[in-house]
């Protein structure tokens, strides 16, 4: 981490659930993993910190995520999942706190891998609607801890899906967090948006940064989103793009009638999150570790051997020119590759040769 700057990674990651033995599993397979992986390996060097949506990352794969945080010195926030009875006996190989058979199975935990250490967790106290399945049936088991960790002088919080629509829970982490990490399985967002714009209007908190990281595919609605506390000439840009005040980013398009349609891509966010107070205090003149936030789209594509080549000839051409040149001759096979890197080529007439470059970054599976 430099100075102030974290360097992030929301991976908006597509999977779908199966409700089994009365507990919540993605549904995964070994092309899955590679995925997963894949994603990884693309974000060595270029972050701080992963995190992956709710329930994405399988018991079964922590193991491989704890050997690339150890490797890479990357904080990796794995999503969630449940505790099984069958795992107990592996959690005290790899995690800091105890996990006991009789009262922890069936708890949605989010495991925290730092480099180097014993795996910590953040459990989910308030079950979704799918998870309280009733009276009858035995639903989530409800969790407990509840922690912050420091990155630096930043203290960073996790809050599981609907734990985040709880006031009490979320004005006991909003005042001491800078930056919220809010992992997600979500068919509607709108709840989360409004939340989230509405605490950064509390002079209780210290909050400097949401981040939103949502699922996608059949069930889930995608529109991973950073919230952040920014000036108010910006606000009025954020209301004017997104229709919320500290809105940075919502993953979207507009339909014809100005409304937001979320984006349902795969995709990755590499955010550069200036975690120092960036309100109306802050110089109009940014220096390089002044500006309050950059990010990129990264689209997460299915191998197509024509897009791999151009992409691959953009990495290796060593002029503006010839970078131009291949994405104006290529534009139809960007176009129908992804909305995402046709986006991202738009408008880059006055770039550098690595920000051209930056821009034709995509992750192929």
């Amino acid at each position: 981490m430099n100075n102030s700057i974290l360097k992030v990674a929301s991976v908006q990651v597509g999977y779908e659930l199966e409700y089994s033995d009365y507990i919540w599993k993605a549904i995964w397979d070994d092309q899955y993993k590679e995925k997963i992986l894949k994603i990884l390996d693309f974000l060595k060097g270029k972050v701080d910190c992963i995190i992956f949506p709710e329930l994405s990352i399988p018991f079964e794969l922590i193991g491989d995520l704890k050997t690339f945080t150890d490797s890479e010195k990357i904080i990796v926030i794995a999503g969630s999942h449940y505790v099984e009875r069958k795992n107990i006996t592996e959690y005290s190989k790899l995690f800091e706190n105890e996990i006991i058979k009789d009262r922890d199975f069936r708890k949605s935990i989010c495991p925290v891998l730092v480099p180097g250490k014993k795996i910590f967790h953040i459990e989910k106290v308030n079950p979704s609607r799918d998870e309280d399945v009733g009276y009858e049936e035995p639903g989530m088991t409800q969790g407990e801890i509840q922690a912050i960790f420091s990155i630096g002088n930043y203290n960073l919080g996790i809050l599981i899906c609907s734990d985040f629509l709880s006031p009490d829970i979320r004005s006991r982490i909003l005042k001491k967090a800078h930056i919220l990490f809010v992992p997600q399985f979500n068919g509607k967002m709108d709840r989360f948006y409004e939340i989230a714009d509405y605490e950064f209007q509390n002079p209780n908190n210290v909050l400097r940064t949401i981040l939103l990281v949502n699922a996608t595919g059949n069930s889930a609605a995608g529109g991973s989103a950073i919230f952040k506390n920014i000036r108010r000439s910006d606000q009025k840009k954020s209301q004017e793009q997104f229709g919320y005040n500290y809105a940075t980013l919502i993953v979207s398009d507009k339909t014809k009638e100005g409304k937001l349609k979320l984006l349902k891509d795969e995709l990755i966010i590499i955010s550069h999150i200036n975690l120092e107070d960036t309100s109306e205090r802050t110089p109009s003149a940014w220096t390089k570790y002044k500006h309050p936030i950059d990010y990129q789209i990264v689209p997460i594509l299915k191998i197509e051997t024509e897009l791999i080549n151009l992409l691959e000839n953009i990495k290796k051409a060593n002029e503006v020119e010839k970078c131009m040149e291949l994405i104006e001759v290529n534009l139809d096979t960007i176009r129908k590759s992804s909305s995402i890197l046709f986006n991202n080529t738009k408008e880059l007439e006055n770039l550098r040769l690595n920000e051209i470059k930056r821009r034709c970054q995509a992750v192929i599976i």
